[in-house]
């Protein structure tokens, strides 16, 4: 049901409108919009997805032939889908292409939006660094350090202002904000 929501929003919007879309409920954003918008103009790519450190073959069926695909290299290297940020233009465009204007609610948006990435990587970035987007899955917490209300992460010595604290309560999305000072 994302891309659909998705899908609607950007079709209402200026094809260079940037967007920020995230799966809302295991997510902590954190640094301010400026910051934000600067670090995704970094990556010189209409649209960028933060990374994650395991491939998930168990629901990814269609891209385990794709694993090697990805820049092994990095520390995040898998597309993650729970944080996207781009123009909406661009988005619009790659959802009606890969969707033919229909987007059922059974499409795991994970899955297709790797298909996409692999058959678009000019227009597409990963932020497989966490420089903009930290995917918590696999970290260590004692990789976390906030201090003067700036959170860095030591494993990749970078200032993500967007946590995305995958998995549900049961693993531990509370701990997390516990770093974060209000």
């Amino acid at each position: 049901m994302k891309l659909r929501y998705l899908y609607k929003y950007v079709k209402s919007l200026k094809p260079n409108d940037i967007v920020l879309f995230t799966d809302a409920w295991d997510v902590i954003i954190i640094g301010d919009c400026e910051k934000v918008y600067k670090d995704y103009k970094s990556f010189n790519k209409e649209i960028v997805f933060g990374g994650e450190t395991i491939f998930g073959v168990f629901y990814d069926i269609f891209n385990i032939f794709n694993i090697f695909k990805f820049d092994l290299s990095k520390p995040f290297p898998y597309l993650n889908a729970g944080v996207v940020i781009g123009k909406a233009g661009a988005i619009k465009e790659l959802l009606q292409q890969y969707t033919d204007k229909t987007i059922d609610d059974s499409v795991d948006d994970q899955i297709l939006w790797r298909k996409i990435y692999l058959e678009n990587k000019d227009k597409i970035a990963i932020d497989s660094n966490a420089k903009l987007i930290l995917n918590t899955c696999l970290t260590s917490k004692k990789n976390y350090v906030y201090e003067d209300n700036i959170f860095t992460y030591k494993g990749t010595n970078t200032q993500p202002s967007i946590i995305h604290a995958q998995g549900p309560e049961k693993l531990g999305f509370k701990d997390y904000l516990n770093y974060i000072k209000y």
